[in-house]
């Protein structure tokens, strides 16, 4: 009976535990448009948050849908998507993403690796470059809080990190530097 009741109250304490906070942060370039205002060669920043305990398992490896998803993009303001969107890692191709959510299509994949072999998304990682790809925007408005977001499909390069708890300094450093970027690319194409 002592262990029934330990083992209960272990349960109890573990569910009460508090969720634990997950912060996603893809990077990568591409082309497109918002509306009727075109993008080229455009990096773009992508901070999502997410919560561990919404973890999934997907064929080959997990997603957490995000409880908010913003883009920068070079020459736009912060956009927020409206439509709901997800974070994945694909254990059996070693690959991680960006997507519609829930299990719906990839819009932003890479960078991929060994690192992602193993990763089951309750752990910080990264930051992780190499090469990525946009695709499968046409195949249903992705919408963010100024119109309709849409990339061409193509290669891009990619950085990905994820970042559990409060998020680091590192992350927000990060962060300014893909922002510090985008200015930079602003600034330099105004006459």
């Amino acid at each position: 009976m002592r262990y029934l009741t330990v083992l209960l109250l272990a349960l109890s304490f573990a569910a009460s535990l508090p969720a634990v906070p997950i912060t996603f942060t893809h990077i990568g370039v591409g082309s497109g448009n918002l509306g009727d205002n075109f993008f080229e060669s455009a990096l773009f920043t992508i901070v999502a948050t997410g919560d561990t305990s919404q973890r999934t398992s997907i064929p080959g490896g997990f997603s957490i849908p995000h409880l908010s998803a913003a883009i920068f993009i070079e020459g736009f303001g912060p956009l927020t998507f409206v439509s709901p969107t997800r974070t994945y890692v694909n254990n059996t191709f070693g690959a991680v993403g960006f997507s519609r959510g829930p299990n719906s299509t990839d819009l932003f994949n890479g960078p991929t690796g060994t690192p992602f072999d193993t990763w089951d998304m309750l752990t910080s990682i990264g930051p992780i470059g190499g090469s990525g790809f946009t695709l499968q925007w046409e195949l249903e408005d992705v919408v963010v809080d100024a119109g309709v977001l849409y990339f061409s499909e193509g290669e891009s390069t990619a950085v990905f990190q994820a970042v559990t708890g409060v998020p680091e300094p590192g992350t927000f450093g990060l962060a300014m530097a893909a922002l510090g970027l985008v200015w930079v690319g602003v600034r330099r194409r105004r006459p």
